[in-house]
């Protein structure tokens, strides 16, 4: 990555790439996601990661996509917000993942 990106006075390495993309093998470029990591995921970044994830959010009746706080909430405080289980609505979106090829 071009450290010119990076925010002025703010050097950007690979090193440190790497430590911020969770579950990142730098090799392969493949990614991973836990339920645990998944639950800490913005809803906006699940949407433009996996955007079948939508699909998921309307089978709820959630407001999600397109929401003006998708960018600060995650998956976790939307099941709250919505009355769900978090761990049971991680699964759900964890097994649309797997049907997807893992994006």
């Amino acid at each position: 990555m071009d450290s010119s990106v990076a925010p002025p006075g703010f050097p950007l390495n690979n090193d440190m790439i790497g430590q911020w993309v969770i579950g990142m093998n730098a090799t392969s470029q493949e990614t991973t996601v836990t339920i645990e990591a998944l639950r800490d995921m913005l809803i906006s970044d699940v949407l433009e990661r996996w955007p079948a994830a939508a699909a998921v959010f309307h089978d709820h009746g959630m407001a999600c996509v397109g929401c003006a706080v998708a960018p600060f909430y995650t998956i976790n405080d939307a099941a709250l917000v919505y009355g769900l289980d978090p761990e049971a609505l991680a699964e759900q979106f964890m097994r649309m993942i797997q049907t997807a090829g893992a994006g």
